[in-house]
């Protein structure tokens, strides 16, 4: 669980072993930091569930800056990470989200296995995310051989 934004001196300390440890791992491989997943805050299954036995079946999300409130120390410090020692950063948000929610559930059908954990439904969609690992990979490789 990460700290509250309440509580900044935590935040701070931690914000600066990010940056540390980002940049110690960086001077010997290329490091990707992921940004922090949504926390929906509720067993996504479970509300899906009581709403659909309740006959007002609804998609679960939380407003995108209830994110951002929680998590934007984390982006500051992954931002300074990237700035100072060239981490790539990898963004799930892009397809947990949109302009204004961060979604539990897509088509009424759960993308979290409870309140904070992706599903295997949920975690698919990230490949594409992750495919940029794999295709920096692939350049880098064939450049070595070159």
């Amino acid at each position: 669980m990460l700290p509250s934004p309440e509580n900044s001196s935590v935040a701070n300390r931690l914000k600066q072993k990010i940056i540390l440890t980002t940049c110690a791992l960086a001077e010997k491989r290329k490091v990707y930091l992921v940004r922090p997943i949504p926390e929906i805050g509720v067993d996504v299954p479970r509300a899906l569930a009581r709403a659909m036995i309740l006959g007002a079946p609804r998609e679960i999300t939380i407003p995108l800056s209830d994110y951002h409130r929680r998590n934007d120390w984390v982006w500051d410090a992954q931002d300074e990470a990237a700035r100072r020692c060239g981490a790539v950063i990898l963004d799930p948000t892009a397809y947990l989200c949109d302009q204004e929610n961060c979604y539990g559930s897509r088509n009424l059908f759960p993308l979290y296995r409870d309140d904070d954990h992706l599903s295997d439904f949920g975690n698919k969609l990230l490949v594409p995310m992750f495919r940029q690992v794999f295709d920096d990979l692939a350049v880098s490789s064939s450049k070595g051989r070159e």
